[in-house]
């Protein structure tokens, strides 16, 4: 197993729309030695290999996410899935969802192992449901008065639990 503590888990982005919040994540996770992403339906990615979309999009979107990436968009191993059932389809590895839900348990509580996929989703729409019918999840217990944290602060947060495995 590899020495870096984000070795082993991938993170999957679910319907995120911020360019900049991706950026964010990509470089936080390469901080802890995270490099397999998984982008669902309308989260904006990097460049990729065979990667589909016209140049021009490749060009803009990367762009955007190297604001805050700051070059750790070029060491990811990423792939794009149109939908949270393509994804659900392609993969295996335990799913982890970082959600508020009913039976959400607190963060505390995850026990990570290698080949765990952490899913975070839209800030406006959560995970997909489809998802969170086959994850196990966990919430961030909040201190102050907001219900949650912006998604690329949530995912470090998760990351750092991550990291102590």
């Amino acid at each position: 197993m590899s020495k870096e503590p984000g070795a082993g888990l991938t993170l999957v982005l679910d319907n995120l729309r911020s360019c900049h919040n991706v950026g964010s994540i990509i470089r936080t996770a390469n901080g802890f030695g995270c490099r397999r992403f998984a982008f669902i339906g309308t989260t904006p990615y990097p460049r990729l290999a065979a990667d589909g979309r016209l140049p021009h999009q490749i060009k803009r979107q990367t762009d955007q996410i190297a604001k805050t990436a700051l070059g750790a968009e070029a060491e990811i191993e990423g792939r794009r899935f149109d939908n949270a059932e393509a994804f659900l389809a392609a993969g295996s590895g335990r799913l982890i969802c970082l959600e508020q839900t009913p039976g959400s348990q607190p963060l505390s509580a995850w026990r990570p192992k290698a080949g765990d996929r952490l899913i975070v989703g839209s800030e406006l729409d959560g995970v997909s449901a489809g998802l969170i019918a086959e994850a196990d999840c966990f919430f961030i217990p909040m201190q102050g008065s907001k219900e949650s944290f912006n998604v690329a602060a949530a995912t470090a947060i998760a990351l750092y639990h991550f990291s102590l495995r």
